[in-house]
């Protein structure tokens, strides 16, 4: 069963180079939600929504050149996640610096209390196994 990843994003294009490099079967392609998603037995569907540390923090509350709402798109994300997929993952690659950290653990509680997704660590993009 091969591994969807989104054909839009740099560091998916790396990751997806990794996976082949690993001689997992990947299929690039743009994707409606999500960064990657396996598809399994019976419908049962994986989708992960990908982002750094910093992505993440602009996400949640926008970036420095823009603090409108249209910026802060993280939220309509996990809600087309967990819409699209069976078992949504959300992943956090990166270091999350100390001035973000209480805008990202609030997130974290949320995804995992009040949205059931569980969030996977990484180091960075080459870094997962």
């Amino acid at each position: 069963m091969p591994i969807f990843v989104d054909s839009r994003g740099k560091g998916e294009q790396e990751i997806a180079k990794f996976l082949k490099d690993m001689s997992y079967p990947v299929i690039v392609k743009a994707l409606d939600s999500g960064d990657f998603f396996i598809s399994g037995n019976k419908g049962f569907t994986i989708g992960v929504e990908r982002k750094t540390a910093n992505d993440l923090y602009s996400s949640i509350v926008g970036s420095k050149k823009s603090w409108s709402k249209t910026n802060r798109h993280f939220w309509t994300q996990v809600k087309n996640l967990s819409e699209t997929y069976k078992r949504p993952i959300i992943l956090i690659e990166g270091e999350v610096p100390s001035q973000y950290k209480v805008v990202i653990e609030g997130a974290c509680f949320s995804l995992k209390i009040g949205w059931g997704i569980p969030i996977l660590r990484s180091r960075d993009n080459k870094h997962y196994f």
